[in-house]
């Protein structure tokens, strides 16, 4: 035999080969399998972590809607409220003349004491045609 022969592999199967090529095959298939298993349970982890922040997300921008509809409800009777001309001196005391808060406090006071005689009559208007 020549140097060349002794170098080259022999081409043919034998029982051996097989079996260890076969051997060699699963245990990458094993590997593989091992991996795709893991891989899901990552998969279906992130999936569910997924799916609380869709609830998160749906809950907080129920919460910003209803925000915004408060502030707009808020900023209309504030409004209506400026829309009231208030009678500097005929409060029933000095701290109403102060500023629309204590005017509105005052009033709303008043009126929830059933004291209505000594409330504002606008006040009054403005209770029965915007909030009431």
């Amino acid at each position: 035999m020549d140097e060349e022969e002794l170098e080259q592999p022999s081409s043919k199967i034998n029982v051996g080969s097989f079996f260890e090529r076969v051997d060699s095959v699963d245990r990458v298939a094993n590997r593989a399998l091992s991996q795709s298993s893991s891989n899901l349970g990552i998969i279906n982890n992130q999936k569910l972590i997924i799916q609380s922040l869709s609830v998160s997300i749906e809950a907080m921008e129920t919460k910003i809607r209803d925000i915004a509809n408060y502030i707009i409800v808020e900023n209309k009777l504030e409004k209506d409220l400026k829309s009231i001309s208030r009678f500097r001196g005929k409060s029933a005391t000095t701290y109403a003349d102060d500023n629309k808060f204590e005017w509105f406090a005052e009033n709303f006071s008043l009126y929830e004491l059933g004291k209505t005689e000594l409330v504002d009559p606008k006040f009054i208007e403005f209770l029965n045609e915007k909030v009431l």
